[in-house]
């Protein structure tokens, strides 16, 4: 199952269409690709004076794991496309980790991952600012 919603910064507004959804249930495909196919159909209107902070689809994957429960599998983000009509979007997904041994142990005790209380965070770019040093030799 998969969970859909809109998010956009200070300037945009939806004039039409719903701000989030649910999709069905999907499988893995059976092929070399192992692909997720979900057919949710997007009819959104945003309005806005300034293109700053262009909307942004935030996409949460949910499964069933061994006792039965549903949890996260993966948050993706990725922009509204800009023209209407058909599109095929790939979005990375991540999953969050527990950030001590501690909460680890009782995510796999009692079958519960770590999940964001607010999905909106993903769109922003508030607290994002690390640094990557790659070095090469």
């Amino acid at each position: 199952m998969c969970h859909m919603d809109t998010f956009s910064i200070s300037g945009y507004y939806l004039e039409q269409g719903l701000e989030d959804g649910i999709t069905q249930m999907t499988k893995k495909s059976r092929d070399e690709r192992q692909q997720f196919v979900w057919n949710f159909p997007l009819d959104v209107t945003f309005k806005s004076t300034n293109p700053h902070g262009w909307p942004q689809l935030i996409v949460h994957a949910y499964g069933i794991d061994f006792l039965g429960n549903d949890v996260v599998r993966g948050y993706g983000v990725c922009h509204v496309p800009i023209t209407p009509g058909n599109h095929k979007l790939r979005l990375p997904m991540f999953v969050p980790e527990s950030t001590s041994m501690l909460q680890k142990f009782r995510a796999w005790t009692f079958g519960t991952r770590p999940e964001y209380v607010d999905v909106k965070v993903l769109g922003q770019g508030e607290g994002r600012e690390g640094m990557i040093y790659i070095f090469i030799h």
